[in-house]
């Protein structure tokens, strides 16, 4: 039996009508600016804008958002599909709130 440390999900979902979609999978994957921009081109594709993207800040998304050079004073990287278009990114702040918590209960 295969076992896996971790699972990587994307999943889209409507701005302003209420839907989610998953749209990518992988076990034991990082996310990385090259697989990003491949899913963003993707999605493109179909029609479908994406505006912004949001993750927790693990160490490996953090990785991502520093090789995109996202910081305080830059929230948002070019769209590989379409250039005129920037996409924003936000911090996941139920997942950053969960984190502080069990920071207090455990230290």
């Amino acid at each position: 039996m295969m076992s896996h440390c971790k699972v990587q999900v994307i999943m889209m979902r409507g701005i302003l009508e209420a839907w989610k979609q998953p749209i990518y999978y992988d076990y034991d994957k990082n996310m990385t600016m090259d697989l990003l921009s491949s899913i963003i081109e993707d999605v493109g594709k179909t029609g479908f804008p994406i505006y912004a993207i949001t993750g927790d800040l693990r160490a490996e998304n953090r990785a991502l958002l520093k090789s995109l050079e996202i910081s305080p004073e830059k929230t948002s990287f070019n769209n590989p599909f379409d250039p005129k278009r920037r996409i924003f990114v936000f911090a996941d702040i139920p997942h950053m709130l969960k984190l502080i918590r069990h920071h207090l209960i455990d230290d």
